[in-house]
């Protein structure tokens, strides 16, 4: 079994759905959404457990209910995997060390450019909140504007690059970790890494393919509102070569 451990809005749907194109590879998506639209996760699992006997919320049969969901969810497939988000795993400490415990190998999905990812979140809470367009899909949205507050972005970004970091050290101190940035997936490199990480999960490498599309292809002055005082920002800070467009410079 196998986590691909990522952050929010790094490419973890697109590069889930490119290994589900294997057909000896199967995954399940974000096994610890707190939301209770979706099915199967951990959280609803525990709540179920905790309705029977009370006692499963304590900390110490943490062990104990991973090893039963495991159980469950286990599929037929020898190879298989998690979507492990960094967000939710971070908001409940007790659960890294017997989740780590379980995994055979972990994929780290990192994504080198921190600002569109914080601005891929807030467009997506954008198109959401009109009611006419899902997180993934396979046609590409028409481009729509936001405002990021430059010392909550920076902010943000520095918190985003902290948690990756700080679990990125942690996959590695247990277990065997393939590193996969989102950006070289859509480069000439990226057939090569996709084999190269099948070859990582034991699979016979082939060919993958996803039907979804990038959601946000444009440049940042082209979706931020206020590009030219974000960029101002950002020049003092470890992230001004994140900087895109006429404001970069």
């Amino acid at each position: 079994m196998f986590y691909l451990q990522a952050t929010g809005r790094s490419g973890s749907t697109y590069l889930r759905d490119l290994l589900c194109s294997h057909p000896g590879i199967s995954m399940r998506g974000e096994f610890l959404n707190l939301n209770p639209k979706f099915s199967g996760t951990f959280h609803a699992f525990w709540s179920d457990l905790v309705r029977q006997d009370p006692s499963w919320i304590y900390p110490s049969r943490r062990d104990d209910v991973v090893a039963r969901y495991f159980e469950v969810a286990a599929p037929d497939t020898a190879c298989w995997g998690l979507d492990l988000k960094l967000e939710y795993l971070s908001s409940e400490p007790t659960l890294e060390t017997p989740l780590y415990r379980h995994a055979d190998r972990i994929i780290v999905l990192k994504r080198r450019n921190v600002l569109r990812q914080i601005v891929s979140a807030d467009l997506l809470r954008t198109r959401l909140a009109s009611g006419k367009h899902e997180a993934h899909g396979p046609e590409t949205p028409p481009p729509i504007k936001v405002r990021l507050d430059p010392a909550s972005a920076i902010l943000r970004m520095r918190e985003k690059a902290d948690l990756v970091a700080r679990y990125e050290a942690r996959a590695r101190r247990v277990r065997p970790v393939f590193e996969v940035l989102y950006e070289d997936l859509a480069t000439p490199a990226g057939p090569q890494v996709l084999h190269d990480l099948q070859v990582f999960l034991g699979v016979k490498p082939m060919a993958l393919s996803s039907p979804l599309k990038k959601q946000t292809p444009y440049g940042l002055a082209e979706v931020i509102e206020n590009h030219g005082q974000l960029a101002e920002a950002l020049r003092e800070t470890e992230f001004a070569d994140l900087l895109e467009g006429a404001d970069a410079s």
